[in-house]
């Protein structure tokens, strides 16, 4: 939901009116702007949209106004209209400021991922035009001053193993897993940092015999932010950085351990509504450079997640990867299947 930022006041403190934003408000927003964007998305058929309202800008910069422990992500939006005997209003009673220069102005506190402000055209004789007008910010939102590992998701979730070494065969698991995830909250086109961790802790069910192997992959790198799809709906990161991965059997005749690489991958995630997301996550690994083929790794991953209070966040995903390459004479295939819960604290 998007609501004007006098008509959030007024929510906030109950009776108090709406009044101007002041110099030194101003002054303060420019100090506090954000590396954030709120994209404003109207109907590309022209059918509802008030027909002589412009945007000045598509992309708009967000601000942080602090407010006593937090920070409430505000927007400054500037449209131009010229009809002569007609004014623009948000909602059905407020009106929208005029400017100096005869542009309209209004600035609206963003209350999750995707807003909507209703714009209405007015004249005397109560003639009207109404057009919705979408403010996309995914990574705006209200926070509070904590560190952003808190951000951090412990997952829990079902393995599916599959396992086959040369001189054993083949060994089948299924066991509890756990897990532990972070990937750097967006703040534009700026570096950030992913890692993970999973490790099966408790095998319930194993054939050809009773086992309760650990296997363990993670991979920590660094993400970059690029634009491969038009839809600002659309987030995407590239991932350079290093993986491992280890099979502990405790003394079957089975398992490796202490196994790096390079790990390149990307990710790309959809912003359905101002809650929900989804997103897509692939990352490659070749074991050995001499023949990165037959000797690599790549591990696939799909989630839903939701957005919590402040950066929490709640997740639905599975993940499947598979590891092939050679130790001596030893071959060994790895599948692995899980799907997992998620949820930061």
């Amino acid at each position: 939901m998007f609501i004007g930022a006098h008509q959030a006041m007024a929510q906030d403190e109950k009776k108090e009116e709406p009044k101007e934003i002041s110099k030194e408000e101003k002054q303060l927003m420019r100090a506090q702007r954000a590396l954030w964007l709120a994209h404003i998305l109207r109907d590309r058929s022209g059918k509802n949209i008030i027909s002589d309202l412009k945007i000045s800008k598509e992309r708009i910069p967000v601000f942080l106004i602090p407010q006593n422990d937090s920070f409430r992500p505000l927007v400054k939006l500037e449209v131009e209209f010229n009809r002569p005997g007609w004014q623009l209003f948000i909602g059905d009673k407020l009106p929208m400021r005029k400017q100096a220069d005869g542009s309209f102005v209004l600035y609206a506190y963003l209350r999750s991922r995707l807003n909507a402000v209703e714009i209405r055209a007015r004249n005397e004789q109560g003639a009207e035009e109404r057009e919705i007008l979408y403010l996309f910010a995914p990574e705006a939102r209200e926070f509070k001053l904590v560190s952003p590992f808190d951000s951090v998701l412990f997952t829990l979730g079902h393995s599916f193993l599959v396992y086959e070494q040369t001189s054993f065969g083949t060994f089948v698991a299924q066991s509890l897993l756990l897990g532990v995830r972070y990937v750097s909250p967006d703040k534009g086109n700026t570096f950030g940092l992913l890692g993970d961790f999973t490790a099966t802790v408790f095998t319930y069910d194993s054939s050809p015999i009773e086992q309760n192997p650990q296997f363990m992959e993670g991979r920590i790198g660094i993400t970059y932010p690029v634009k491969l799809i038009k839809n600002p709906k659309y987030r995407t990161k590239l991932f350079l950085g290093a993986s491992t991965i280890n099979f502990v059997s405790y003394g079957s005749p089975f398992g490796f351990s202490g196994l790096y690489s390079a790990d390149l991958g990307i990710r790309t995630t959809y912003y359905r509504n101002g809650q929900n997301s989804y997103s897509g996550e692939f990352h490659y690994s070749p074991i050995e450079f001499s023949d990165p083929l037959a000797e690599s790794s790549f591990r696939l991953v799909l989630d839903w997640s939701m957005n919590l209070d402040n950066l929490r966040q709640a997740q639905l995903g599975f993940s499947y990867s598979n590891h092939r390459f050679k130790v001596g004479f030893e071959e060994i295939y790895i599948d692995a299947i899980s799907v997992f819960g998620s949820i930061s604290f």
